[in-house]
């Protein structure tokens, strides 16, 4: 994936930022992105993992006074719908999309450790 990811923003610099790129990829935004995804699901992790390093976006001319830090929630309008963690639809989950169907109901946690002993 990585190598035909790279190809693609190489490709496709000059018509959109980078940020836009990456979304337009992940969401099969364009028919060779699409053909890429197939029927995989984009996921969206609620929690910012990297530190934004300056002020200014490719996507904006003016100045931001904030991005989320490491560890913040990571929503809209900060990233992308198709991108965001939903908390409105996933409340118990870190991950969206998520199991919508009782999103209420307690998750059944796997026990790694119990499962890695079974396979000794």
């Amino acid at each position: 994936d990585l190598a035909v990811f790279a190809s693609y923003l190489i490709a496709q610099q000059q018509r959109r930022p980078p940020d836009h790129l990456v979304v337009e990829w992940f969401a099969g935004e364009t028919p060779e992105a699409k053909r890429h995804k197939q029927d995989r699901v984009n996921v969206g992790f609620k929690f910012n993992l990297l530190d934004h390093i300056g002020v200014v976006s490719t996507l904006r001319s003016q100045k931001s006074s904030s991005f989320p830090r490491c560890y913040e929630p990571l929503l809209q309008p900060t990233v992308f719908e198709v991108e965001a963690y939903n908390p409105l639809q996933c409340p118990r989950d870190d991950i969206w999309p998520c199991r919508t169907a009782n999103p209420d109901s307690p998750q059944q946690l796997v026990d790694w450790a119990a499962r890695g002993r079974s396979r000794r």
